[in-house]
């Protein structure tokens, strides 16, 4: 891809987080302060994907919530069940990266669920602190993990291309704190859509 074509393709990313990011600050207006770090790093026009951007970058998960359970998978370097997800990869939107990284962590394919119908954003956006990491030379920085409702698009057995533990846990055993406003959310989403 030549400078010129990745540097559009790159704005026209930044364009769409932008707003993605306006539209779920419309639906969501009590989410302003949990998420000010990325909007204040959004009006700064910073390389808001790249790895090494500070204070921080924006990546991408699913939620994937199937009969009360929620796809999940065992990261184990950080020993703890989270959604899967990770990091948005050149000239990818954060959907896409969503998508990618479920197929890849639980050889699951996906689509966007209904509710994406009606809002064009994020179901969630959460923010979160990344410990500094020596090894990668990476200081502490924040992920702004943008997150969508996705549900199956085929089976629901899978194989991790990166031989990660999957499972589908029950909702209500979910303790990991950051994921407690987007079940917080699926709860009062589902009780508008009657699903």
């Amino acid at each position: 891809m030549n400078q010129n074509m990745n540097e559009r393709v790159q704005k026209t990313t930044y364009d769409e987080v932008i707003k993605q990011t306006k539209c779920y600050l419309n639906y969501f207006p009590s989410e302003q302060k949990r998420i000010l770090p990325l909007v204040h790093q959004l009006k700064k026009n910073i390389k808001i994907f790249d790895r090494k951007s500070l204070p921080g970058h924006i990546t991408a998960s699913g939620i994937v919530i199937k009969e009360e359970k929620m796809l999940m998978i065992y990261h184990p370097n950080i020993k703890k069940w989270l959604q899967p997800g990770g990091h948005v990869d050149e000239g990818e939107t954060p959907l896409e990266a969503a998508k990618r990284e479920i197929l890849e962590e639980t050889g699951l394919k996906t689509k966007l669920h209904p509710w994406h119908n009606q809002h064009a954003a994020p179901f969630d956006i959460d923010v979160h602190s990344i410990p500094a990491n020596p090894n990668k030379q990476e200081p502490s920085h924040f992920h702004y993990d943008f997150r969508y409702l996705l549900q199956l698009d085929g089976g629901d057995k899978g194989h991790s291309e990166e031989d990660l533990q999957i499972s589908w846990m029950n909702i209500e055993s979910i303790e990991e704190p950051h994921l407690k406003t987007a079940i917080r959310k699926w709860e009062e989403q589902r009780y508008k859509m009657n699903v």
